[in-house]
């Protein structure tokens, strides 16, 4: 049949069109149902699995609640859930390890083995239950709770300490899903690492084959602020670059080096602890003598600041038995016949004095065998005023050559131990493979900050040792011989010799300081330490024979055994290093046998015409008499009086004489002032008549300006002569009656500058008072006191830096 057409349109079979349309649209219809369909089923799908990751995330951190609060309960067992619509097993086993570090040798690693719980739910979601922390993701890509290990830092007098403190959980035995029983079966905390070593510099944490190491960087490097490293080496480390982690993702390896106690001397890992108590210290002698001249003498001083030619006397340590307390009918120890001893000596023991001995004042001594003829109390003591039973000690009873005179201690002085061990260990373990002591200048390795020595068959050094790049260490297995060495660069250098030790001519530079704690020398007690020239620095060698020439200096300190002292020898102590005071828990001695240096007091008194107006009574002549009256002729005092106005004036020349000074005391008034020309005559005074075993003292009272201001420029010049010349200068100024300013500023300044004290008086009739407490700080400043103030004492830190505790749960 044929087809029909429009001839209008010339479209064939428009009837057809409504079938057409209607199958399109049932098509279109079918096809959006289905996409509809499948969307929402992924949307409906990614729901389940976002419900079921919130639930399961949930679920652990029950776990994590309650394995935590069963491990604070420390007994008894509690109930656990997992999810049943998660699986769950434990991989297989992975370690921490941990390690502590001195900073020159490692403990033995603390192996922890873990187990990590793994839960996976239908949909791939992945958790994770790890060292007590919970993990989320593949791989454990983050955290949900933190593992149970912290780092913090406490702020200290020698700077910021870390502390680490690890908790680790392991689970064992039925995971499946469900509710089960969960037990403590087995704590173990480690609280010091190794009892090998007491000071902790480092410590490395190593995560070795977890599943979760990814995870476990990012944690570690973020509660650590540690910053990324090619290795990781605990012994290696360099402590300016703080905290550093590596991570070995082929080997699944995250290894974390944390900073505690940082830096960390050679001695302190060694264990030792220096015990100082003076510039020389003794064990085992029966006898304080000097060999080699006649006039033998022997003298201790100590100074401060590094300034060897500022030093007052100091303390000669003697323990002659060795013991805390001598032994019943031990022998007395002697100071030999015709002695001086500039020096106090502390005696743990009895004393005995041969004739003609003088000290700089007087002795202390643990035990007076008050029995003894010999032997006389002149002062029984006072417990009250805190002063000590003082005996007069000659060698024979009745005698009138009572040379010696001796306060009764409380307490004896304690040994000091010998470090052989801790030499041995220095010289044949921690620096045995080091460098071979150099021919030319020893040097610190810049990048290392510190370098190592070691000499097996003795070593002499007789180049510098340059300290400026760092620490330096030596060890000798053998004999040592230091001569003609400069030590310089402002670190330190650590000698450790077990066989004789011999010095001669060692210096610590810049010239102007010597701070002696820069160089120490650590001995054992085999052979001697043989002193034959000038040294400077500490030679720390309990129970070794010392020996020492005649006239030799050393700045610094000496601890020995037995000694053969030379004539006139001087030991002048750094004060910085004294570790113990050997009279720290002793009272006072009194007056009627302290002996000081004696005193030369120049007064440079104002006589301008104010001071008629300022001072109308005359208050100065009464306070300047009041002053005399406290000095003391016998000891070898003296008294220059000296005027100014716009001259000086010469009142009264240097002198012992305190009853003629005391009389010429008078109260002038007339002119201007220039305090220039009065300080100037006075220490031209010293100059011409000084002694340099008094000590010089200005009084200079002033209540006015210079008349012109350039004199301060004379008068300041004068200053700075005092001050070279170690002359303090004591200001008094004396405030105006009418309106006129005291020149304040320049007299706290003169005072300043000499180590004096500046004292503002408003009426004159304090002078009298003010000049008497002027009085007393000059004659205090003379007197020696003993003092504790060595800064770098040992600490031990195994027990309180670190503490780890691994706890396992036993699940049923």
């Amino acid at each position: 049949m044929g087809r029909l057409v429009d001839h209008r349109t010339g479209d064939e079979d428009r009837g057809l069109s409504p079938v057409v349309g209607f199958a399109l649209l049932l098509g279109i219809v079918i096809v959006g149902a289905s996409i509809i369909f499948v969307v929402g089923t992924g949307i409906l799908d990614g729901i389940e699995s976002t419900t079921s990751s919130e639930r399961g995330q949930q679920s652990f951190q029950q776990l994590d609640h309650d394995v935590n609060t069963l491990e604070l309960q420390n007994d008894g067992e509690t109930s656990v859930y997992f999810d049943e619509n998660w699986e769950y097993e434990l991989s297989d086993e992975w370690t921490m390890n941990v390690t502590a570090s001195n900073g020159f040798e490692s403990t033995d690693p603390e192996e922890i083995e873990m187990q990590t719980l793994v839960g996976t739910d239908e949909h791939g979601n992945e958790l994770a239950y790890e060292a007590g922390g919970v993990w989320r993701g593949q791989g454990g890509a983050t955290t949900v709770t933190d593992p149970g290990i912290q780092y913090r830092t406490e702020s200290t007098d020698d700077g910021e300490i870390g502390r680490v403190a690890i908790s680790s959980t392991s689970l064992s035995g039925d995971v499946g899903s469900g509710e089960r029983s969960a037990e403590l079966s087995n704590r173990t905390e480690i609280a010091a690492f190794g009892e090998d070593i007491d000071y902790v510099s480092h410590v490395a944490l190593e995560v070795d084959g977890s599943p979760n190491h990814d995870g476990w960087y990012r944690f570690l490097k973020d509660e650590f602020d540690a910053t990324d490293a090619k290795t990781c080496d605990v012994d290696a480390v360099d402590t300016d670059d703080g905290n550093v982690i590596c991570h070995d993702e082929g080997d699944e390896t995250v290894t974390l080096i944390a900073v505690i106690d940082g830096e960390n001397s050679l001695n302190n890992a060694l264990g030792i602890e220096p015990t100082i108590y003076g510039g020389l210290y003794t064990a085992g002698d029966k006898k304080l003598e000097t060999t080699g001249g006649s006039n033998p003498s022997i003298t201790a001083t100590g100074y401060e600041d590094g300034d060897v030619d500022d030093n007052e006397t100091d303390v000669l340590v003697s323990n002659p038995d060795s013991a805390l307390r001598p032994k019943p009918g031990a022998s007395p120890y002697r100071i030999d016949n015709d002695l001086t001893v500039d020096a106090y000596p502390v005696i743990n023991g009895t004393p005995e004095a041969g004739t003609g001995v003088e000290l700089a004042s007087h002795a202390y001594a643990t035990d007076i065998d008050e029995s003894d003829p010999n032997t006389d109390e002149i002062y029984p003591g006072d417990e009250d005023a805190n002063l000590m039973p003082v005996y007069d000690i000659s060698t024979a009873a009745g005698s009138a050559d009572k040379s010696v005179h001796a306060a009764q201690m409380s307490s004896s002085i304690g040994d000091v131990p010998d470090i052989d061990t801790a030499v041995d260990d220095a010289v044949t373990d921690y620096l045995d493979g080091s460098d071979s002591v150099p021919d030319s200048t020893i040097t610190a390795d810049k990048e290392d900050k510190e370098d190592k020595y070691h000499s097996s068959s003795g070593v002499t050094i007789d180049d510098d040792i340059d300290t400026g790049d760092g620490d330096v260490y030596i060890g000798v297995d053998g004999d040592l011989d230091m001569s003609d060495v400069d030590i310089r660069g402002g670190n330190q250098t650590f000698v450790y010799a077990t066989g004789d030790v011999d010095v001669s001519d060692v210096e610590i530079g810049p010239d102007d300081r010597t701070n002696a704690s820069s160089l120490w020398i650590y001995s054992s007690k085999t052979g001697s330490v043989n002193v034959n020239g000038d040294f400077q620095g500490v030679v720390y060698a309990p129970g070794k024979q010392l020996n020492m020439n005649s006239g030799v200096t050393v700045d610094g300190a000496i601890v020995a055994g037995n000694s053969d002292i030379g004539n006139d020898v001087t030991i002048n102590f750094d004060e910085s290093l004294r570790t113990d005071n050997p009279l720290e828990n002793e009272g006072d001695v009194p007056d009627i046998i302290k002996k000081r240096k004696p005193l030369d007091v120049m007064f440079v008194l104002d006589r301008s015409g104010s001071m008629g107006m300022n001072d109308p009574g005359q208050e100065r002549v009464d306070a300047t008499r009041t002053f005399i009256d406290q000095l003391n002729e016998s000891n070898g005092d003296r008294v220059g009086l000296y005027e100014f106005n716009q001259r000086g004036h010469r009142i009264f020349s240097l002198d012992s004489d305190l009853d003629a000074a005391k009389a010429r005391v008078r109260g002038h008034e007339d002119g201007n002032t220039n305090m220039a020309k009065g300080i100037e005559l006075a220490l031209d005074d010293l100059d011409t008549s000084g002694d340099e075993d008094h000590e010089p003292t200005i009084v200079l009272l002033s209540d006015g300006e210079n008349t012109v201001d350039t004199r301060y420029i004379e008068t300041f010049n004068q200053v700075d002569r005092a001050a070279r010349n170690d002359v303090t200068i004591h200001t008094v100024g004396l405030k105006s009656r009418f309106g006129g300013d005291i020149p304040e500023e320049q007299l706290r300044e003169i005072a300043n500058r000499t180590g004096g004290n500046y004292t503002s008086v408003d009426d004159p009739e304090d002078l009298s008072e003010t000049f008497n407490k002027t009085a007393e700080d000059a004659i205090d400043d003379s007197e020696v006191e003993i003092e504790t103030s060595a800064t770098d004492e040992f600490e031990t830190s195994d027990e309180y830096v670190v503490d780890v505790e691994h706890n396992e749960i036993e699940l049923d």
